[in-house]
């Protein structure tokens, strides 16, 4: 009680009352009732004392976030490896953001007619204890998604809300570079890392996908932006939003451009993503720091194990 501090990284030192404390991840009142001894009926205050207990950063240091569905399999999926500490739960600092139910539907995305003229509140939802402590979801509000021009989704304005909530958050100030993940994008944090060192001065984002037939840009699996990109997209993206014909184009594209346009350096480095949706996917390969798309957690998990295998 007196220090505030937890040995453990990820605990939080809790008061039951001004007599007792104890380190852990998280507390209700009253439901901590058998921790350590605590064996009466009294239930807790849950005053936090002190700052929880922080693990060391890695360097270049990484802020993930990743951007799920409140319906279907991404929930899980985040879970899983969120109680692996891995993917983007490995990364110095992460968040995960979620779309709102549209008036309590089973649904993802609302009608374009009606979008923006019903205001619905918030909804986080709760993931579990993480290895920083408990995960909450960062709602955004959703938004109707079309198809792109190349028949794909059609999701900058969905992102555009969720750079939004990033920017809210302030994370991507506090860290080297700031990765978007897909929730079935494997990711390993240390190679990652070691990759992306070499730029780390630059104002710069990572084109990893040189598919045949097509300009090489960055596919949208796992997005790589020194924090230098980020500052200077959210100083001027409305340079992006008035100059370029983005409503009909996938996020990474608009992305892309948009950096482009900014005078934002592209980084090629096509052998940093694994992607299926490029040129295949390898989880055996020493080269690349991520893989995509595992979409269930039993894929997602062997394809982290034979990654780390190597």
């Amino acid at each position: 009680m007196d220090s505030g501090c937890c040995a453990e990284v990820g605990m939080q030192c809790y008061s039951k009352n001004d007599q007792w404390a104890a380190c852990i991840s998280d507390c209700t009142p009253g439901k901590n009732r058998s921790l350590l001894g605590d064996t009466d009926s009294k239930p807790w205050s849950c005053k936090a004392l002190g700052p929880r207990t922080p693990r060391p950063w890695g360097h270049p240091s990484l802020f993930c976030y990743s951007v799920m569905r409140t319906v279907g399999y991404e929930g899980d999926l985040m879970r899983d490896q969120m109680a692996k500490s891995a993917g983007i739960f490995a990364c110095d600092q992460y968040d995960v953001f979620s779309n709102t139910p549209y008036q309590g539907r089973a649904t993802t995305w609302w009608h374009p007619e009606e979008d923006d003229k019903v205001e619905v509140p918030l909804v986080s939802m709760y993931l579990g204890i993480g290895p920083l402590g408990p995960v909450h979801t960062i709602p955004f509000k959703p938004t109707y998604v079309g198809k792109s021009m190349d028949s794909t989704a059609g999701n900058t304005e969905l992102f555009l809300r969720v750079w939004e909530k990033v920017k809210e958050t302030g994370k991507y100030l506090t860290t080297d570079w700031t990765l978007k993940v897909d929730p079935d994008a494997v990711l390993l944090p240390s190679r990652a890392r070691t990759l992306l060192q070499p730029y780390n001065s630059l104002s710069t984002y990572i084109v990893n996908c040189d598919k045949p037939g097509m300009a090489a840009m960055m596919f949208g699996s796992v997005e790589m932006f020194s924090r230098q990109a980020i500052v200077t997209f959210y100083e001027r993206k409305e340079e992006c939003l008035g100059s370029l014909g983005w409503k009909a184009w996938g996020e990474d594209y608009f992305m892309g451009k948009c950096l482009d346009m900014l005078g934002v350096k592209r980084t090629n480095q096509f052998s940093l993503v694994s992607d299926g949706v490029c040129k295949g996917v390898d989880c055996s390969d020493p080269t690349a720091a991520a893989f995509h798309p595992k979409k269930d957690s039993a894929s997602w998990m062997a394809c982290l194990a034979q990654a780390e295998a190597r």
